[in-house]
């Protein structure tokens, strides 16, 4: 893990010393050595890398990780060389390819290029986004780094927030990708490149694209495990190289009892593991199922009590480390993880971190059965997933799915113009969910309507203090229209919502919330899930191998068959990780409501006393959740 920054103006003017040394400052407050500076007349670049990072014409800056070294440097270099660095790697790569040259790579990075000759900077993130890569733009400045913080150090910096940034977390929807908290501060989205020069202001464009990735078709359902686990067994063990001191962390769940698994087939010596449980918390806690994988695998575990953390003290830690506002729920969970490993000497974690994002969004593949027609096989796939989730609560679990999964097709199909499937869909969404058919009714009408006319409507119906009660009614008001009033979604096969989940702005973020606590740490945390080789794979298979039976992620359980306990593979019931969740801002929600109550410029964003705590009153879910994020945000505004 390398920190990367730079600085660079697009005009004749020398960069100012004070400025450069700030900026090197910040950047490199973290417990990752050995930085070293380039200093040139037009652009500062700053990483961690002890390589050197001078070739020509070229100045380069990297965290990157590549995985086909070998084969790149059979194809770059006339002549074999030991000892070349991954700097000059991607140099030679970009000298031959230009910006192409994120093609041949096959890994985790993200690096910047200055090229001298044609005074261009060059930025590029990996096809996924492992690694972060912030910027700001402030003619004639152009800054970058892979730490928002060393970013908000520049004197050209101004603290204005971002409203549709906010609003939409505050309204639980996605933000735009490119966008932070800040207005000044941008994203460099997974799987983009951007040059800037002095000619021309910053462009930015995709350089993945996973719809036009394909596979081999074979008739032999075996053929495809078998490649499937392949691929795994290699991101795994690709992700164990460069050092001994490697350990996992280990739930109770499928994703990260996998990499477990395979991590400690390819290790040396037992692997050692690192567990949160939840002993007062029945619902949330694993630790049974976590023990009976760790005697199954015969890896060593560390396990690690956070039902009684001091949550707003753990906020306060991690706060200096992570530079824009967030409201993951459990990260606070991979800090004490990571302090443990750390602690213990360890200097990587491997994760099972959005496996079910990276391999399959299979419970689509009901929607796109229903927007066919056939509404009663939606039904069928729907309810044997949640069978699998909790047998107890089945009828709970199917309902959840019908509004949120299947009730947003209904406004699609009117704008379609398909009355009948309408109808039938409607019918179907009302007999499960036992929702009034005027309402379903009025409600997906409304959905399909212009943004004025259903503005009318909603303030009409009083929908709005329902919809906005936690939130300022000034702020509200300064939010664009198309984050008040969301127009539907767009039709998405089973296909295509595997591609946006792969893409989607909340998997970037929550990658980019554990790189920065892995700075604070001094350690690496890494995701063989989020492998382009596998994901284009999984990508591609069939649908009945994403899920079958109501088994999400089929393939991944086919492939792990002898080798993980039926427990794992086949459980009888999940646990609903947010009871732990609530449970904590139960007994920390006076620190919590503290924390966000000392911010006097929250009450521009929130009604904090719609989330204040009251005697002999509890709060309902949803205040706890706004407590929450209100807590997080008092640290940023």
């Amino acid at each position: 893990m390398h920190i990367v920054g730079g600085l660079i103006r697009l005009d004749d003017v020398p960069l100012e010393l004070d400025i450069v040394a700030k900026f090197h400052k910040v950047l490199c407050s973290s417990p990752l050595q050995n930085c070293i500076i380039s200093h040139q007349k037009a652009a500062v670049f700053i990483h961690s890398s002890p390589d050197e990072n001078q070739y020509n014409h070229l100045l380069v800056a990297h965290n990157a990780q590549l995985f086909n070294r070998d084969e790149l440097i059979r194809t770059l270099c006339p002549a074999p060389q030991d000892n070349i660095t991954t700097s000059e790697i991607i140099a030679l790569a970009y000298d031959k390819w230009g910006t192409k040259c994120v093609d041949h790579f096959w890994g985790d990075f993200a690096f910047a290029i200055w090229d001298r000759a044609e005074q261009k900077l060059v930025l590029a993130r990996d096809h996924v986004g492992v690694r972060s890569l912030f910027y700001l733009y402030c003619a004639p400045y152009f800054a970058f780094a892979s730490n928002m913080n060393a970013l908000k150090s520049l004197p050209f910096f101004n603290q204005v927030i971002d409203d549709e940034y906010i609003g939409a977390f505050l309204l639980k929807q996605r933000p735009p990708i490119e966008k932070t908290s800040f207005q000044q501060i941008r994203r460099l989205p997974s799987g983009h490149i951007l040059e800037v020069s002095r000619e021309k202001s910053p462009k930015v464009w995709s350089h993945w694209d996973l719809s036009a990735t394909s596979i081999p078709q074979y008739s032999n359902e075996q053929r495809y495990i078998e490649e499937f686990y392949e691929l795994f067994a290699q991101s795994v063990q690709m992700r164990m190289a460069g050092t001994t001191r490697i350990g996992a962390e280990l739930s109770g769940g499928l994703d990260s009892s996998a990499v477990t698994a395979i991590a400690h087939h390819y290790h040396a010596q037992p692997l050692t593991t690192f567990s949160a449980i939840m002993p007062d918390v029945a619902d949330s806690n694993e630790e049974a199922t976590i023990r009976i994988t760790a005697n199954y695998v015969g890896v060593q575990p560390n396990f690690f009590r956070i039902d009684n953390v001091d949550l707003p003290a753990l906020l306060q830690e991690m706060h200096p480390y992570i530079g824009d506002f967030y409201h993951a729920p459990n990260e606070f969970v991979v800090w004490i993880l990571g302090k443990l490993a750390r602690k213990q000497g360890f200097d990587v974690i491997l994760t099972g971190h959005d496996g079910n994002t990276m391999l399959s969004d299979a419970e689509r593949y009901a929607s796109e059965v229903a927007f066919r027609g056939d509404w009663q096989l939606a039904d069928q796939i729907i309810s044997a997933v949640s069978m699998k989730m909790n047998p107890n609560e089945l009828e709970k679990y199917r309902r959840n799915y019908f509004r949120q999964d299947l009730e947003p097709l209904l406004p699609l199909l009117l704008r379609k113009g398909d009355l009948r499937n309408f109808w039938r869909g409607l019918c179907t969404v009302q007999s499960v969910t036992q929702d009034s058919k005027i309402v379903l009714l009025a409600r997906n009408i409304t959905a399909t309507l212009p943004i004025n006319v259903k503005k009318r409507i909603v303030k009409r119906l009083l929908l709005w203090r329902r919809t906005f009660q936690h939130m300022n009614s000034e702020f509200v008001a300064r939010l664009p229209a198309r984050i008040i009033y969301p127009a539907p979604e767009i039709f998405l096969t089973e296909r295509d919502a595997h591609i946006f989940s792969a893409r989607q702005v909340m998997v970037n973020i929550a990658s980019e919330l554990r790189e920065a606590l892995s700075y604070g740490l001094g350690i690496d945390f890494r995701h063989p899930y989020a492998d382009r080789r596998l994901i284009e794979y999984t990508l591609n298979l069939p649908p009945q191998l994403k899920i079958r039976d109501g088994w999400g992620r089929w393939v991944l359980r086919a492939a792990m068959q002898e080798k993980l306990p039926k427990e794992v593979l086949w459980p009888r019931s999940h646990t609903i990780m947010s009871h732990n969740f609530f449970h904590l801002i139960e007994l920390h929600q006076k620190q919590l409501w503290d924390m966000a109550n000392s911010s006097p410029n929250l009450q521009n964003y929130l009604r904090i006393e719609y989330f204040q705590p009251k005697p002999h009153q509890s709060l309902n879910n949803h205040q706890k959740y706004m407590l929450w994020a209100a807590a997080i945000l008092s640290l940023y505004i």
